[in-house]
């Protein structure tokens, strides 16, 4: 019965490290449970992005309108900029 109890937690350990490595929850310690905070973490990176903002504010749901504001907003964050001495 002991044999098989163990057996049971080897498993039951493994499947949450699994778990646990599915959420990119890199920083846990070994021995640590899965709890509803890596189930929220690992539901969180499965839900795709539905909407994006631009810098004057109006949203952009299509797919086309979104790579526009990503593409535009990378473009002007690595422009360089002059700046006076």
């Amino acid at each position: 019965m002991q044999k098989a109890k163990a057996q049971v937690g080897a498993w039951y350990r493994e499947e949450a490290r699994k778990k646990i490595f599915q959420a990119r929850a890199h920083w846990v310690a070994d021995r640590e449970e899965w709890s509803a905070y890596f189930t929220k973490l690992r539901k969180s990176k499965e839900k795709p992005m539905t909407c994006l903002r631009d810098g004057a504010g109006a949203k952009h749901r299509l797919k086309e309108g979104m790579l526009e504001v990503v593409t535009a907003f990378y473009r002007e964050l690595y422009t360089a900029q002059l700046e006076d001495p």
